[in-house]
């Protein structure tokens, strides 16, 4: 009370019956996603407890401006890990996304081109609730962005000495 005073125990016997119990059919929010290159993890931050198990990669989009057609846009295919903390899941971007945003040029370079939209059917809260859809027009920037700062690998390379072409492959996309 505001006296500081406990509410004290109740016995078994003693408990009392809900008298009105409201079911939450209210979905989750996506209020913010951070992007860490380096790490290959993404961040998403919901205003309520939501069910990681229930991601689904492939109904996000990351996309280079807030439009109806974005120029730049790529919807993610797989993920390698999720991990769910309550209202925030981290999830690990695929190489092969990761590389094929880099590809396109464009995206993902700076927090200025690094956008996300998704799907109702992108995560679930815990009563089976769809996450509210964000658009591409209205599209969330993201809200803490770390640039990819790793030099890349040389990850095998082979020489045809008929040709005399030296194939190197890399660990992530390069700019030749």
């Amino acid at each position: 009370d505001v006296a500081n005073n406990c509410a004290g125990a109740l016995t078994q016997s003693e408990a009392l019956n809900v008298s009105l119990f409201i079911l939450d059919t209210t979905g989750p929010t996506l209020l913010a996603f951070d992007m860490d290159l380096n790490a290959t993890n993404v961040t998403l931050t919901f205003d309520e407890v939501v069910n990681a198990s229930t991601l689904s990669v492939k109904e996000i989009t990351i996309q280079n401006m807030q439009a109806y057609f974005p120029t730049v846009m790529h919807m993610l295919t797989v993920t390698e890990s999720v991990v769910g903390y309550g209202r925030i899941v981290v999830f690990r971007l695929s190489s092969a996304d990761k590389n094929a945003m880099l590809a396109l040029g464009g995206i993902i370079t700076t927090a200025q081109n690094t956008y996300m939209s998704i799907t109702t059917d992108t995560i679930l809260d815990y009563y089976g609730n769809y996450v509210h859809e964000i658009r591409p027009r209205v599209a969330l920037p993201v809200r803490n962005f770390l640039a990819d700062t790793l030099n890349p690998q040389v990850m095998s390379s082979s020489l045809d000495l008929n040709t005399g072409i030296l194939t190197l492959n890399f660990s992530e996309t390069v700019d030749i």
